[in-house]
């Protein structure tokens, strides 16, 4: 078998002689073809012969030279870099994002050569040189945009687009034009940063700019992500959170306001309780019957507690609470000195220091004073050794009260039937404060008062 049966496809065999005889007719030297082969081992192979004639010394035709160039693999990474490229075409045509293909290589090289003169690039020194950055921006080269971006700034074909192209720039793209050439001098292959560019309409479009270099700069792909909402969103978002801070500062300056008017009303009511007191004291001092000066005593001890309780109000900075330790020692001392010319007691106090509301303060401090005062008129006949208990504290969420005088104890008429208006006042303070009394006779008068705080 001749070379055409061993290494010709059938389907070439009939066209292949009449390339060789082409050839040989043809006054060209050199002629090009390409074909498939088979090799011994089945594998199709293409082949590009180069067809040179030979001539004898007379100059006649003698022959024909053909030598073959195994260009498969070629072929093939041809086919291969064709299909990636469409594949890139497509993507970038169908991508939802604006990308705009441009060639920044004519400016990279006037860039290069102002660098090899000494000049360091900088948005400065186009500051500086505006006709050296007009020339960089005239030096670059629209290559393509896709669908997105067209939609983005409203124009209706590439044509349009590129002949109104610096039309979408502002004040503030050309200051991101700038920044990009001193990255491309810088020789940085990628670039982010936020800008505006303008629509067919004039319309500002906040956008994130990005690009990465293909092919030393030939090939530059822009990404464009529009953040018009997200920015008028941060805005508004912005413009809510100032009008909350006034709000709250006014509502504080309201507060401050509220706070400084009760802090009067607190003190005035003190100084008017304070009055009263000294009336009281004045008026019992004309008074002749033991009952009536007693009342008049009674009265300026219940004058005390809220007067008492109204001066740490003032003191506290937090108006609405007061701390129990302040508000009992103080209390109990205030009381003590009405009876100081009485026998001699002594008083034990333990308050844990908690803080309470007035609204149950104020009954407590007073239920504390009619037992205080009960306990100094009437608990101690002898001089020897009377003593007073009082304990305040906080179990979970109960206020717990102990009273405990040393002296004779209540009689059985005096806690059931009998009652003076102290221990009815006591059992009407603990009621309004939905609260437990127990009173036992323990060598002398024990009151336990116990409330939810």
């Amino acid at each position: 078998k001749n070379w055409f049966d061993l290494f010709i496809l059938e389907e070439d065999k009939k066209t292949i002689p009449k390339v060789f005889k082409k050839a040989l007719d043809s006054i060209s030297e050199i002629s090009q073809y390409e074909n498939p082969i088979i090799t011994k081992s089945g594998d199709i192979r293409t082949i590009r012969w180069s067809n040179s004639l030979i001539s004898d010394n007379a100059g006649k035709t003698d022959g024909l030279l053909c030598i073959g160039v195994d260009i498969t693999d070629r072929i093939k990474t041809e086919q291969a870099l064709k299909k990636s490229e469409e594949k890139f075409r497509n993507l970038f045509n169908e991508s939802p994002v604006s990308l705009i293909e441009e060639d920044w290589s004519k400016a990279k090289k006037l860039l290069e050569g102002l660098k090899s003169d000494g000049i360091t690039i900088s948005r400065e020194y186009f500051d500086n040189n505006p006709d050296l950055f007009a020339k960089c921006c005239d030096k670059v080269k629209n290559l393509n945009v896709n669908k997105a971006t067209l939609n983005l700034f409203k124009y209706k074909n590439k044509i349009e687009y590129v002949k109104n192209s610096f039309k979408i720039l502002n004040d503030k793209s050309l200051e991101t034009i700038k920044d990009v050439l001193v990255a491309i001098a810088n020789d940085e292959k990628s670039f982010i940063q936020e800008s505006e560019l303008l629509d067919s309409n004039g319309k500002i479009i906040q956008i994130i700019v990005q690009f990465q270099n293909i092919n030393n700069y030939k090939n530059i792909v822009f990404s464009k992500i529009d953040i018009t909402e997200q920015k008028e969103s941060e805005k508004r978002l912005e413009q809510e959170i100032i009008e909350r801070k006034k709000g709250q500062e006014k509502i504080q300056e309201l507060l401050t306001e509220k706070e400084i008017i009760l802090r009067e009303v607190h003190h005035r009511i003190k100084n008017n309780m304070m009055t009263l007191k000294t009336l009281l004291k004045l008026q019992s001092r004309d008074m002749e019957i033991p009952e009536v000066t007693t009342a008049f005593q009674d009265a300026i001890g219940r004058i005390s507690s809220m007067g008492i309780l109204y001066d740490k109000l003032y003191q506290n900075k937090n108006y609405q609470e007061v701390s129990t330790q302040q508000y009992f020692s103080a209390l109990i001392d205030e009381i003590y000195q009405m009876f100081s010319n009485s026998k001699p007691v002594s008083i034990e106090k333990q308050i844990e220091d908690f803080k309470l509301g007035s609204k149950i303060i104020l009954p407590f401090g007073i239920i504390l004073n009619e037992l205080i005062t009960n306990s100094m008129k009437y608990a101690f006949p002898e001089n020897n050794n009377n003593l007073i208990q009082i304990s305040v504290k906080k179990i979970k969420t109960n206020v717990i009260l102990i009273y405990k005088d040393n002296g004779i104890g209540l009689s059985e008429i005096d806690t059931k039937s009998n009652k003076g208006f102290g221990l009815k006042l006591i059992e009407l303070l603990v009621k309004q404060l939905h609260g437990n009394l127990l009173i036992e006779n323990e060598n002398g008068a024990k009151f336990t008062i116990e409330f939810e705080k």
